[in-house]
């Protein structure tokens, strides 16, 4: 009994989803002949295309400022070295001058 309860439930629901008029892109394809069907599928290819290629432009140019930022970030270390250098030199010479005074 209840098998025969789910079956016709499950008829019932399939010849109501059969009536309904279809929408989104299932009217497009219900509306497309075959050759429309493969010009949709060649648009949808050549975006895809396109939205991959911005994608690696767009990496390319991350990996670039990543590059870009390290070497900004070593000449930063490297002058921030120098001055701690010149500092230390600058204290000494003052020292010999006021020892020499």
């Amino acid at each position: 009994m209840r098998r025969i309860l789910h079956s016709m439930i499950s008829a019932l629901l399939l010849a109501a989803l059969l009536a309904l008029p279809p929408v989104g892109l299932a009217a497009e394809v219900g509306d497309a002949s075959l050759e429309d069907l493969d010009d949709m599928i060649q648009a949808e290819e050549r975006a895809r295309e396109d939205r991959g290629k911005k994608i690696q432009r767009y990496n390319e140019i991350a990996r670039q400022k990543a590059r870009q930022s390290q070497t900004l970030l070593g000449r930063l270390t490297t002058l921030r070295q120098e001055a701690q250098a010149a500092r230390v030199r600058m204290e000494h010479l003052e020292g010999e001058n006021a020892r020499l005074r």
